[in-house]
């Protein structure tokens, strides 16, 4: 009874922050597994509700949700623009490449921390060509990025995505070349950095 309760306030219930706890909690409390359920919310007017929805289906079938975030990325905005990368990030390829560069090259304010950390995983994943015409989105945070908060994160995306090659050496002589080049270029940048906060946190 109670998950029918919530099932319905999924659909119904007037105020979206209520609907988008309703579809979290189909999907991680009760395992929802009714992808017509992910499928429907996809649709609600709401882009939180979309984003849950979306977060859901990506537990059931991934290659639906990744379809579905082909679909509604390029359209979406707030909380789905995330969603959309995570989903992609996790599950695509170079096809997606553009979309992925875009979001993270436009991204800026606090919400650039997480659209930059999404794109650092989805780099790791990608051939050659996908990482080296893309990680120049995020030596360009680490030098550039204003306030310098950003500049710190992006220099963490970085690392995180030399630490995802590193785990890939076996996939040719491409990958110890990439991890080099990345390693030079932070050392360059912390090096060039002067804002104090930073060059404290640098210089240890």
């Amino acid at each position: 009874a109670l998950k029918s309760a919530v099932k319905e306030m999924a659909y119904n219930d007037e105020e979206s922050s209520v609907r988008t706890a309703a579809v979290e909690i189909m999907a991680s409390v009760y395992g929802e597994s009714d992808e017509e359920f992910y499928l429907s919310r996809l649709n609600d007017p709401s882009y939180r509700v979309n984003a849950a929805a979306l977060n859901g289906l990506s537990k059931q079938n991934a290659q639906s949700a990744l379809n579905q975030a082909r679909k509604l990325g390029p359209d979406a905005k707030s909380s789905l623009v995330n969603s959309c990368m995570r989903v992609m990030a996790d599950h695509g390829g170079k096809e997606d490449a553009s979309f992925m560069k875009a979001q993270a090259t436009d991204a800026s304010g606090f919400g650039a921390v997480s659209v930059r950390g999404i794109y650092a995983d989805y780099l790791a994943r990608q051939d050659e060509n996908v990482i080296a015409d893309g990680y120049s989105v995020l030596t360009d945070a680490a030098r550039n990025a204003s306030p310098w908060y950003l500049r710190y994160t992006a220099m963490n995306n970085l690392e995180s995505l030399r630490d995802g090659l590193k785990e890939c050496m076996d996939d040719g002589e491409w990958v110890a070349s990439m991890v080099e080049r990345l390693g030079t270029e932070m050392a360059e940048i912390k090096a060039a950095e002067t804002h104090p906060t930073l060059k404290s946190y640098w210089d240890r």
